[in-house]
């Protein structure tokens, strides 16, 4: 089987994450959304893990307030609840 250059780069991504990493991941996967995770609730292990996840790969952070009517808000980092963390992209 051919990978398609796409392919393998995605799959070269995973490959630098330590185990403990890629299963934090899945549980806060987003899906087919653009971000890595979505709606990390801001505790002390998950920062933590951000912290971690940031050694490999740059990262952006959304920090994410108190839900509004079926949508979370963007917010300052001082009044979030959760964070979302998306690839940063090479200017």
């Amino acid at each position: 089987m051919a990978f398609t250059t796409r392919k393998m780069e995605a799959v070269e991504k995973w490959l630098t994450f330590p185990m403990d990493v890629l299963r934090w991941i899945k549980q806060y996967d987003s899906g087919k959304e653009g971000s890595l995770v979505k709606q990390v609730p801001l505790t002390a292990d998950n920062i933590k893990m951000i912290d971690r996840l940031k050694q490999f790969v740059p990262i952006v952070r959304r920090y994410r307030g108190p839900r509004a009517i079926g949508f979370a808000r963007e917010c300052h980092k001082a009044n979030a609840k959760r964070v979302s963390i998306y690839i940063r992209e090479a200017i």
